[in-house]
């Protein structure tokens, strides 16, 4: 939970199922991120699904 007037990223990897390349990025809301990823809603991996998360 972030505290009003900051911000937090949670860092975070994929790898990609479909070609075996890795994916990094930050959120404050992991779950919905990884969701978005999978459901391809996201440009840049979207062609790369399905996604795992290592990180």
């Amino acid at each position: 939970m972030c505290r009003e007037g900051t911000r937090y990223g949670v860092p975070y990897v994929l790898l990609s199922e479909r070609d075996g390349r890795f994916y990094t990025g930050s959120t404050g809301d992991l779950r919905a991120r990884f969701r978005d990823h999978n459901a391809g809603r996201v440009h840049s991996t979207a062609y790369r699904r399905p996604l795992r998360l290592l990180y």
